[in-house]
């Protein structure tokens, strides 16, 4: 019997055998190497892989732009007989932008010794010349040099016209010992010229300029001042010149009347001029108060102080103007 089982195993091994033998062979495939895939018939159906998300690229860098350069602040030291409209003309700014950067300084209780910050030049003194709606008459000006080497320059302007003007400026050219022609654009101390009045106009030569051999000026720009009437009050002007001091300072005091028939001031001007022995016009200041409430009829309190450097002031010249 365990030969039968014997044999039957041994058949059934060989049978194996030949089978496997009898079975095609695939060949060994390399390392590496994709195995073919058997081709299918029928429609194509395209296989959709995930869109590729892109590789973000690095965000545009814009440069954060810099803040506008400003101009420095200069600095000014007030000396003996200075006032903010001649510091204002001096350094070619409005005298609104000197206040404004100098918020904590009384226009009228200014100190010798005092610092005062100086915004950078305004367009103050860039008038372009152009044709002057009408000629004024000038007196001859009177100029003088400073301690630090400038030069100031005085004129009377008159309005012989039978209207008022405003917004006088007035061109005035140095001939200097160096054979050069220096230029400066001034100004009228108030705004409004009346007609058959006079003001004086002033302006300022920084230095270097060489000692002035011969002075000329001539009328830049002056216009009619339309409805005057209705922009200015008519005003008066009381007082002159009351003490001469020690240190050469000529105090001026004085009042300024409203008209009976003017309706309230809120603002008010007030010009004095200086001269000395010869008749020579040698120094001017402006006072001005702000936020009033002057009624017709009042009256006006005021007191400013001139200074000539080259010698004493024996006649004062004053002008007003007031606003609504």
């Amino acid at each position: 019997m365990q030969l039968m089982i014997r044999i039957y195993i041994a058949l059934w091994v060989a049978a194996l055998l030949v089978l496997a033998a009898c079975a095609p062979q695939t060949p060994p495939v390399p390392e590496g190497t994709a195995s073919p895939s058997s081709t299918r018939t029928g429609e194509f159906v395209p296989y959709y892989t995930p869109t590729p998300s892109t590789t973000p690229e690095p965000p545009s860098l814009t440069p954060t732009p810099l803040p506008s350069p400003t101009a420095t602040p200069r600095q000014h030291t007030i000396s003996l007989g200075e006032d903010l409209f001649g510091i204002a003309l001096r350094y070619q700014v409005t005298l609104d932008e000197l206040l404004q950067l100098n918020p904590d300084v009384e226009p009228h209780l200014l100190k010798v010794g005092q610092v005062l910050l100086v915004p950078a030049p305004s367009q103050l003194g860039s008038v372009t010349p152009q044709p002057t709606p009408m000629q004024l008459p000038l007196d001859p000006p009177d100029c003088q040099v400073t301690a630090e080497g400038g030069v100031w320059c005085f004129v009377v302007v008159r309005n012989p016209q039978e209207a008022p003007v405003e917004s006088v400026s007035v061109s005035f050219r140095l001939a200097g010992e160096d054979g050069q022609v220096h230029t400066q654009v001034g100004y009228a101390a108030l705004n409004l010229l009346p007609a058959g009045g006079s003001l004086p106009a002033l302006a300022y030569f920084p230095p270097p300029v060489p000692a002035p051999e011969q002075a000329s000026a001539e009328v830049l720009a002056a216009v009619p001042a339309a409805a005057a009437q209705e922009r200015y009050l008519p005003v008066t002007v009381e007082g002159g010149l009351d003490e001469l001091t020690e240190d050469g300072m000529a105090l001026v005091r004085g009042e300024v009347i409203l008209s009976e028939t003017a309706s309230t001031a809120s603002q008010v001007w007030v010009a004095a001029a200086g001269y000395d022995e010869q008749g020579r016009l040698v120094a001017v200041r402006r006072r001005e108060q702000s936020g009033l409430a002057l009624a017709a009829g009042e009256r006006l309190a005021f007191e400013m102080a001139l200074y000539n450097p080259a010698g004493e002031i024996s006649r004062v010249e004053l002008w007003a103007e007031a606003r609504p």
